[in-house]
């Protein structure tokens, strides 16, 4: 490739990119369309634009992957994406108030509590969602998991109680949070297995 041609992809590729427009290759075409047949992209994506996607992707082939993996003896599968997972991402940016009703341990449900969605968090060790919220009743910062989430319905917030409360949420999680040392000392790592690697690598209390 030479200077004018390296010149010319370099202005197409930035002017596609001030557009908000990215290129895909064929492969991850493919790949697109063969995860749309997983059940977790009915939850994943709204309907419109699942139908747009499978549209778009009509022409293309599924990823052949038959021929080449062979699943064996496999865990029992969790639902990595929650049903839930839209709206709250929705309230977050938005910094949208809520009500929420959840349960705890015991099966005590919490009907209808005022509150305000902080952030997202999903955990590698169990994989689960939790939320970290603002329970505005109690003024408490809470870890709630998804699953133990019933209903969630948008509450209009006022700006400045938004800013107030997001100040409490991060004093509370800065006074939380705890630093220690870790010392590990190997021969080899050989033997080490990886995925405890990925778990310590990953940990972050």
């Amino acid at each position: 490739m030479n200077l004018f041609e390296k010149n010319f992809n370099h202005q197409i590729i930035s002017r596609l990119e001030d557009s908000g427009t990215f290129t895909v290759t064929s492969h991850e075409r493919a790949w697109l369309k063969t995860m749309l047949n997983h059940p977790a992209a009915t939850d994943a994506f709204t309907a419109a634009t699942l139908t747009k996607l499978r549209s778009v992707l009509e022409p293309d082939p599924v990823m052949d992957i038959d021929d080449h993996l062979i699943e064996k003896a496999r865990a029992k599968e969790k639902q990595v994406y929650h049903p839930l997972l839209r709206l709250l991402r929705r309230l977050i940016m938005n910094q949208s108030g809520f009500r929420i009703t959840y349960e705890v341990k015991g099966e005590r449900v919490y009907t209808d509590y005022s509150g305000f969605p902080y952030k997202l968090e999903y955990s590698m060790v169990k994989r689960e969602w939790y939320l970290i919220w603002y329970n505005i009743r109690h003024q408490s910062v809470m870890s709630t998991r998804l699953k133990k989430i019933h209903a969630v319905t948008q509450e209009p917030i006022e700006p400045a109680e938004v800013e107030m409360i997001r100040k409490k949420i991060e004093e509370t999680l800065d006074n939380r949070r705890t630093e220690a040392v870790i010392e590990i000392t190997l021969t080899t790592t050989k033997n080490c297995p990886a995925s405890f690697m990925l778990s310590l690598a990953l940990r972050k209390k």
